[in-house]
């Protein structure tokens, strides 16, 4: 695996798909790439098939969705120390979704991303929810959606 020669135009290739072929990994780690041109997209993202690889083991697909999104948060969290940024909110760090998968620590929306992503290599969907001044997940159930705030830890609430 390698640098891509021109992120730019990867980047541009990759938005033409439009919106349900996009690859919102690839996106971020294009965009990363143009900021850090050594960047390997494609190893950025086995490491996100091996975040979902280390946890699709303890599904057993019988599980309701606040079982799978515990199981989510305990790998991601409570054993490898996915965190939000609390103490640096502006550090740009957390904004490049390399950064965030190196160091484990990102803002609202790069932790959301590495949750939908890992969520949907497991097969299943996550959608984004703006709030103001805060970006969370919904998953929708057959009641309500769950809410997961992947800044707080993968907290899951109802609306």
């Amino acid at each position: 695996m390698a640098p891509v020669a021109d992120p730019r135009a990867a980047l541009a290739a990759a938005l033409s798909s439009g919106d349900e072929a996009l690859d919102l990994a690839r996106v971020l780690l294009l965009i990363a790439a143009e900021e850090r041109p050594a960047l390997d997209v494609d190893a950025y993202l086995g490491r996100l098939d091996a975040l979902a690889d280390a946890i699709r083991p303890r599904l057993s697909g019988d599980e309701g969705p606040a079982a799978l999104l515990g199981t989510i948060n305990g790998h991601l969290y409570r054993e490898l120390g996915f965190r939000g940024n609390a103490q640096n909110y502006q550090d740009p760090r957390n904004s490049f979704l390399n950064e965030v998968l190196d160091r484990r620590t990102g803002i609202p929306i790069t932790l959301a991303a590495v949750y939908m992503e890992v969520a949907a290599r497991l097969g299943h969907r996550l959608v984004g929810v703006n709030l103001p001044l805060h970006f969370m997940l919904a998953y929708e159930t057959a009641t309500e959606p769950l809410i997961v705030d992947a800044f707080d830890g993968g907290r899951i609430m109802t609306a």
